[in-house]
C-alpha cells in the first residue's frame, strides 16, 4: 500500500437534524429532502430513526478521493457501529456507490475508540480518543478530516 489514508468523522460530512425551535437550516432551502438522509438502526433492542443533513459538496469530495488510486478512505466516529453503517449505506455516489462500499469496511464506531480515564462528568472528547494506529499503522500517512480535533489524542496531531 502507498498513499494517504484519508479518515473521515462522520459528524464532519452530515449534521443531524433537530426539529421545531432552533432547529437546522437546510443546506438546500429550495430542496430539502435533496439533502437529507434518513437512517433507522438498532440499539440495545429499540429502533432508532433520525435524520442527517448531508453538507454541500460530500459526495463530490468522495469522488476525487475515490478517483486517486494512492488514497484509501475510512470513517471513524464516535456513534455505534449500527448507526455508522446504517447512515453510510443511504449515501450515494453519483453511480450509486454508497459510502459504507466506498470505505469496504474501514469504518470505525465507539468500540474502537481508546478510554482516556477521564471521568463523567468530561466531555466524550476527553473521555475517548480516535486511536489513527487503527486507520493506518503508520499515521504519518493519515490524513483526518474532522470537525473537532480533541478526538485525536495530542501526540498523533500533525
Amino acid at each position: 500500500y502507498i498513499g494517504p489514508a484519508v479518515m473521515l468523522g462522520i459528524l464532519t460530512i452530515v449534521a443531524l437534524v433537530k426539529d421545531g425551535p432552533g432547529g437546522d437550516l437546510l443546506a438546500d432551502p429550495k430542496d430539502t429532502a435533496k439533502n437529507i438522509v434518513p437512517v433507522s438502526f438498532e440499539l440495545e433492542g429499540s429502533v432508532h430513526s433520525e435524520r442527517y443533513r448531508l453538507f454541500e459538496g460530500v459526495t463530490d469530495l468522495m469522488e476525487k478521493l475515490r478517483r486517486d488510486p494512492r488514497v484509501r478512505v475510512s470513517f471513524f466516529s464516535g456513534g455505534t457501529e449500527q448507526r455508522n453503517e446504517a447512515l453510510l449505506r443511504k449515501i450515494f455516489l453519483p453511480d450509486g456507490t454508497s459510502l459504507w462500499d466506498l470505505a469496504a469496511g474501514r469504518v470505525f464506531g465507539r468500540t474502537s475508540m481508546t478510554p482516556t480515564g477521564v471521568p463523567l462528568p468530561a466531555r466524550v472528547r476527553d473521555r475517548v480518543k480516535k486511536d489513527l494506529h487503527r486507520v493506518n499503522p503508520d499515521i504519518a500517512d493519515v490524513i483526518i478530516v474532522d470537525d473537532i480535533k480533541e478526538f485525536v489524542p495530542e501526540s498523533q496531531r500533525g
